[in-house]
C-alpha cells in the first residue's frame, strides 16, 4: 500500500467510528484513492435503522460523501450487502 493510501485508510477509519460503523464487519481497501468498502453495515448507534430501505438509503448516500470528502480519495464503492440499488454496489466519484 503506497504511503497516501495508507493515509487515506486511516482517515477512512476514523470516519467510520465517528459514524458507529463496526469496521470488523467491513472490509476496507484503498488503492490509488479509490476506497472500497464491501462486507456487511453494522450500526451502533442509537436511532439508526438501517433495516428500513430510506434510512439505509440516505445514510449510504451521507456516507458516501464524506468519504468523498476525504482528501485524497477520487472514487468510492460500497459493496454492502442489501444496498438499495439491488445489486449491493454503490459507486461514486468525486469532483
Amino acid at each position: 500500500m503506497a504511503a497516501g493510501d495508507f493515509a487515506i485508510s486511516a482517515k477512512v477509519h476514523r470516519l467510520l467510528k465517528r459514524r458507529w460503523l463496526r469496521a470488523e464487519q467491513l472490509q476496507v481497501g484503498v488503492t490509488e484513492g479509490v476506497v472500497l468498502l464491501r462486507g456487511r453495515l453494522g450500526a451502533e448507534a442509537a436511532g439508526v435503522d438501517l433495516d428500513d430501505p430510506a434510512v439505509r438509503g440516505r445514510f449510504l448516500g451521507r456516507l458516501r460523501r464524506d468519504l468523498l470528502s476525504v482528501s485524497g480519495v477520487t472514487e468510492v464503492v460500497l459493496d454492502v450487502g442489501g444496498a438499495e440499488d439491488g445489486g449491493g454496489r454503490w459507486i461514486g466519484t468525486g469532483s
